[in-house]
C-alpha cells in the first residue's frame, strides 16, 4: 500500500502482481538527442523519455539550434521530429552564453566537448545546473585542454567555463571516475578535422560507452576500436546523417520493479524490455537467476516471480554497472547471509554520496549493512527482516526507489521524506506504477 502526504510517502507491506510498462531509457534518450542536434537534416526520435534529465537536455539542444516538434506523447514518453545544426556548421552563438543542464550530470558532462565544435574562438560558455549537480565533481573535464579547449573550474564543480575549439589529438584518457565526458568526446571528434587516436586506461562503465557507440553507428558515424576497448581511432570530417532512431525502454528503472517482484511477488510482467540489451543494468537478470528467482522472457514481456522466502547471498562487481547498486542492496535484504558489492567508491559522487546514503538509510529500517575500503570499496549487506521507519531520500532518485521497494516487505512500513518525488529525475511515474501493482497484504 502506498500513502502520499505532502512531501512524504509511506510504503507498507504489500504483494505485487500484474503487468506494467517501464519508461524509455534516460541514457539512450540523451545520447539520441545530442545525435539529433548534430545531425545534418531531420530525424524522428521515437520513445524519448520525459524524465526531468531528458527534458533539461531538450531545452539545451533547442538553445543550441535544434528545432523540435512533438509528434506524439504520453505521460512518460514522446516521439519528436528534430532538425539538427549539422555539427554547428552555420550556427550563430551570439545570444547564447549559459547552458543549464538542470540536475543531469550526463547532459552537463557530454555537452562540454560538444561545445568545442562551435566555431567562435573568443566565446565563453557557462555550463551549469541546479540541486545535486552543483555537488558533483567536474575536474574530470580538465583533460579536454589537450584537445584545444579552454576549461575553467572554480570549485571543481559546476559552473564550468568552456571555450576554445575542439581539435584532434592522440593521447591517453583515464575513465576511472566517469565515462560521460568521453561519450561527449566520441560524439564530437568525428566532426573535427584530422584523426584522433586514443588509449583508454582504468576502464569503468564500459556498457555506457557501448551505448554511445550504438547511437553513433545508427547515425552513420564510424569509430574504430579494439576488441578490448583499450584503443579508439576516430576519423574526422564526418557528418551525422540519419532519419530515424528508436529508444529502448529503461533497464535501470525496470531493475527496481523486477526486484519488487522477486521479494514481494506475486508475479510481475514488464512490457517492452529488450532481452539482449547492452544497457549496463540489464545485468540484474543474471543476478536474479543466480540467486534462484524465477525469470522468464516471453513475447516481449519479462516475467519475475518470487520463488523462495529468502534467496542465496550474492557477490557483485559494480565496476561496469554502478547505478544498479541501490537496487541490489534492497535485494540483498531478502538473502540469507551476507552479500558483497565491490567497486562502489564511485557511488560517492552521484546525486548523493550513495555509499553513505544506503548505509544510513538501511540501518534506519533495521538492516545490518557496512562498508570496507578493499576492492575499490565494498559494501556488505546481511539479509534480515526490514523493520521499517522514517528515512530521507537524500534528494536522490535511486535511493528513494530502493527504499520504496524495501517498504513492500517491511513490518511497519517505510516513510520516505525530503522530496520522494525526486524519482522524476529518471522514472517520472514510479510511485504510480508501484501503486498499480501493489495489493495491501
Amino acid at each position: 500500500m502506498i500513502e502520499k502526504a505532502n512531501n512524504t510517502i509511506k510504503i507498507s507491506k504489500s504483494t505485487v502482481n500484474g503487468m506494467c510498462l517501464i519508461p524509455p531509457s534516460k541514457s539512450y534518450s540523451i545520447r539520441a538527442l545530442f545525435a539529433g542536434l548534430l545531425n545534418c537534416g531531420e530525424a524522428k526520435l521515437y520513445n524519448i523519455s520525459k524524465c526531468e534529465d531528458v527534458l533539461a537536455t531538450v531545452e539545451v539542444i533547442k538553445k543550441l539550434g535544434a528545432h523540435i516538434s512533438i509528434i506524439n506523447e504520453s505521460e512518460v514518453s514522446m516521439d519528436i521530429l528534430i532538425s539538427g545544426n549539422c555539427g554547428f556548421s552555420n550556427f550563430n552563438s551570439k545570444d547564447i552564453s549559459i547552458i543549464n543542464c538542470g540536475e543531469s550530470g550526463l547532459c552537463a558532462r557530454m555537452i562540454i566537448p560538444i561545445l568545442g565544435l562551435i566555431k567562435d574562438n573568443n566565446k565563453i560558455y557557462t555550463v551549469t545546473g541546479r540541486g545535486s549537480l552543483l555537488k558533483r565533481p567536474f575536474n574530470v573535464v580538465s583533460f579536454l585542454k589537450d584537445f584545444g579547449m579552454n576549461i575553467q573550474l572554480t570549485k571543481g564543480s559546476v559552473p564550468v567555463l568552456v571555450g576554445g575549439n575542439l581539435k584532434h589529438y592522440n593521447g591517453v584518457i583515464d575513465l576511472s571516475l566517469t565515462t560521460q565526458v568521453f561519450s561527449g568526446l566520441l560524439m564530437a571528434l568525428p566532426i573535427v578535422a584530422g584523426k584522433s587516436q586514443l588509449k583508454i586506461i582504468n576502464k569503468t562503465s564500459i556498457p555506457y560507452v557501448m551505448a554511445t557507440l550504438e547511437v553513433l553507428k545508427d547515425s552513420n558515424v564510424e569509430i574504430k576500436y579494439s576488441n578490448d576497448m583499450d584503443e579508439f581511432e576516430i576519423e574526422g570530417n564526418q557528418r551525422y546523417s540519419f532519419s530515424k532512431y528508436i529508444i529502448e525502454n529503461d533497464w535501470s528503472s525496470a531493475a527496481f520493479i523486477l526486484v519488487a517482484g522477486a521479494i514481494a511477488g506475486g508475479k510481475i510482467g514488464i512490457y517492452g524490455l529488450k532481452e539482449n540489451s547492452s544497457q549496463a543494468d540489464s545485468v540484474i537478470i543474471e543476478i536474479l537467476k543466480e540467486i534462484g528467482v524465477d525469470v522468464e522472457f516471453s513475447e516481449d514481456v519479462m516475467y519475475v516471480s518470487k520463488s523462495q522466502e529468502v534467496y542465496a547471498p550474492f557477490k557483485f562487481d559494480a565496476k561496469d554497472a554502478p547505478d544498479v547498486v541501490p537496487t541490489l542492496v534492497t535485494l540483498a535484504t531478502n538473502c540469507k547471509g551476507i552479500s558483497e558489492i565491490t567497486n562502489i567508491d564511485r557511488l560517492k559522487y552521484k546525486e548523493s554520496n550513495r555509499v553513505e546514503s544506503l548505509i544510513v538509510s538501511f540501518k534506519n529500517i533495521g538492516i545490518d549493512i557496512w562498508y570496507e575500503t578493499k576492492n575499490g570499496g565494498t559494501m556488505f549487506i546481511k539479509g534480515g527482516k526490514v523493520k521499517g521507519g522514517i528515512v530521507d531520500s537524500q534528494n536522490d532518485h535511486r535511493i528513494a526507489m530502493s527504499l520504496a521497494v524495501a517498504g513492500l516487505v517491511s513490518e511497519e512500513g517505510v516513510i520516505i521524506n525530503n522530496n520522494p518525488y525526486c524519482v522524476r529525475k529518471s522514472f517520472p511515474n514510479f510511485f504510480d506504477v508501484l501503486k498499480e501493482i501493489s495489493n495491501n497484504n
